[in-house]
């Protein structure tokens, strides 16, 4: 008779249903909340890009691949799956730059409503919170002689 032992696999809610894009402290990384590539329909292996506007605004849009030789509209999305679950990353000097991003804290900037330009919704990026990087701390490590002790 079949019987289960243990799960192995697992999935984790996510940590917030908000619809957020963040600066990593790694140089040129960008991330997308869950909630924010469903709203943009934007899946593993579409482009997004980011734009200001003249009202000094930043907003987020979905672009794509080049065609036929020119250049692509937007830095790649990348995930952990197929789907547009878990966090998308996609990396962009420029776009980091702009947004503040630096290697001590996390910018969060919280995604809003569409606004349609020429065929294209951008969507608007509002500055949230800027969170401090959490020093990692380094333990003591255990050598032969105490082991042995």
């Amino acid at each position: 008779m079949f019987q289960i032992k243990k799960q192995l696999t697992n999935s984790r809610p996510p940590k917030s249903t908000e619809k957020t894009l963040t600066t990593s402290p790694t140089p040129g990384t960008i991330k997308m909340s869950e909630e924010a590539g469903i709203s943009m329909n934007v899946r593993k292996g579409d482009y997004v890009g980011i734009i200001q506007g003249t009202d000094e605004v930043f907003y987020l849009y979905k672009g794509s691949e080049g065609k036929d030789g020119s250049s692509n509209d937007g830095a790649k999305v990348a995930t952990a799956n197929e789907k547009s679950s878990g966090t998308m990353q996609f990396s962009s000097a420029n776009a980091y730059q702009s947004l503040g991003g630096n290697a001590n804290s996390t910018e969060v900037f919280t995604i809003g409503e569409a606004k349609e330009h020429e065929g294209k919704d951008y969507f608007p990026l509002t500055f949230k919170e800027s969170i401090a990087k959490q020093p990692r701390s380094k333990k003591d490590k255990v050598t032969t002689d105490e082991v042995e002790a």
